[in-house]
């Protein structure tokens, strides 16, 4: 043989064992592999969601005074917030068993906004002299189940606030 056709021949030898050697070790691991087989099982998700609102709470008065902030427990059933103190975040905790899809929050009856990831908060940006506001925090689940918590917050300056 010539020294051409010998080095062809190394050159298409080693692809062809490189070739059969990979073939070879495919077929071992395939008869060596475990197979699963995937089912698909239906759940019947009727659990709702846990909702709560951590912030602010029912039952403190929230002031800032002198570059500090205070928490003041109160015998109501609300949360006040300091006149100054703008914006407020309303801040949700919600979890359930399979997901939580979305929090819608609704600021007097009106949906004002909705998060899709924790952590779960709306900014309540707002300008009064006196105002109650009724912010409900509406939790549900990719199954569409729904729970809800709601909160009452109480705001109050003697003049118009600029923000």
């Amino acid at each position: 043989m010539k020294p051409d056709k010998l080095k062809i021949s190394f050159v298409l030898g080693v692809v062809l064992f490189i070739f059969l050697s990979s073939i070879n070790s495919v077929v071992c691991s395939l008869e060596n592999s475990n197979y699963t087989e995937i089912k698909h099982v239906e759940y019947k998700d009727d659990i709702p969601p846990f909702i709560e609102i951590i912030y602010p709470e029912s039952g403190f008065i929230y002031l800032s005074l002198f570059g500090k902030d205070f928490k003041i427990p109160i015998p109501l059933d609300v949360a006040i917030i300091n006149p100054f103190k703008n914006p407020i975040f309303v801040i949700v905790n919600a979890t359930d068993n399979i997901g939580v899809e979305l929090v819608e929050f609704y600021l007097n009856g009106m949906l004002r906004d909705i998060d899709y990831e924790p952590p779960y908060v709306m900014i309540l940006d707002v300008n009064p002299m006196f105002l109650i506001y009724e912010v409900r925090a509406v939790a549900r689940d990719f199954a569409g189940n729904e729970a809800s918590d709601t909160i009452t917050i109480w705001r109050s300056s003697p003049f118009p606030l600029n923000s």
